[in-house]
């Protein structure tokens, strides 16, 4: 496991969980609105989101869908991006982050087929390896 990920987590979760490199994107659909934010980490049971816009806000328990995750390579000259798209999700927990003014918010997966789940932990596994 990685040292950074260590020192970023010292709090026990259900799922390992790895930080996504500077840039990782998901789109996802809200209230039947698309919305692009930022992904600080990810593990198979969910992920943790910035959402920098300055407007109203999203409730616990609000549903997701059409997720699609795009992880950039940790080393763009050598790595891969991977993709993974979700069918459904929802908002776990939220907190504002009064040092760079963004909202956060918890996301859980809600798996269709245990493929996907599969693929991410594969993702998390390498991370947390290298």
């Amino acid at each position: 496991m990685s040292e950074n990920a260590l020192l970023s987590y010292p709090e026990k979760r259900g799922a390992r969980r790895a930080l996504t490199p500077t840039g990782t994107t998901v789109i996802l659909k809200i209230d039947d609105v698309l919305e692009i934010n930022l992904i600080r980490d990810i593990s198979s049971s969910g992920m943790l989101i910035c959402n920098f816009y300055k407007g109203e806000q999203h409730e616990i328990d609000s549903p997701l869908s059409d997720i699609i995750i795009n992880i950039l390579p940790s080393e763009p000259s050598t790595g891969k991006k991977h993709h993974f798209t979700i069918e459904k999700g929802r908002i776990v927990r939220s907190f504002f982050d009064e040092n760079s003014q963004n909202h956060f918010y918890g996301v859980e997966f809600i798996y269709e087929s245990p493929y996907i789940r599969e693929k991410i932990d594969c993702y998390v596994d390498e991370v947390l390896k290298s």
